[in-house]
């Protein structure tokens, strides 16, 4: 991996929520969400050129920020591992010991999204959102709830607009009808 400022983001397989919930805004971790915490703070131990940045677990996704710094690391044997690698292990780490918890129905979606952060300003959204995303996701459920209700609504209109314009359309040609073969 080059080095740069990464913005990942990894779901848990089928969106389960397995690491805990989001109550009053703050997100509490249950014994799976505790594993993949200490697997994240594991990496930048691990690897020296692994410097995190920020991080939020959700009951369903984790979101981290973190620099790959080849400067970190004095040793030249050292290969910086990919950002692909790094997730893996935190992939791979973190499902071997949710598994050894028995939850053997926990998996990670295969593959994650990643975003090289290019500003400053890019760094810091990207922070808000993360430090924020638990505060928010019940306003966001709210909003999003609202639209679709909305949505429906004017689904509902259309179909009474359409049903009413109709019945008009109807009672126009019955009228012609009736006019044309003999009133």
């Amino acid at each position: 991996s080059k080095d740069a400022i990464y913005f990942i983001t990894v779901i848990t397989g089928n969106r389960i929520h397995h690491f805990g919930r989001i109550n009053d805004g703050v997100m509490q971790l249950n014994n799976f969400g505790n594993i993949v915490e200490n697997q994240i703070f594991w990496l930048e131990k691990q690897y020296p050129y692994f410097e995190l940045h920020n991080f939020v677990i959700m009951p369903n996704h984790i979101h981290l920020l973190f620099r790959i710094d080849h400067t970190k690391t004095q040793d030249e044997s050292v290969k910086i591992k990919s950002v692909s690698s790094l997730m893996g292990a935190l992939k791979t780490t973190t499902s071997k010991q949710i598994h050894l918890l028995e939850n053997d129905a926990f998996k990670w979606h295969r593959s994650f999204h990643d975003h090289i952060v290019r500003s400053d300003l890019s760094y810091d959204r990207i922070t808000h959102y993360i430090t924020n995303n638990p505060k928010t996701k019940k306003q966001n459920m709210q909003i999003a709830k609202e639209k679709i209700k909305r949505i429906r609504f004017i689904r509902l209109e259309y179909f009474i607009i359409i049903d009413f314009v109709l019945q008009i359309h109807y009672l126009i040609l019955d009228t012609l009808l009736y006019l044309y073969h003999g009133a």
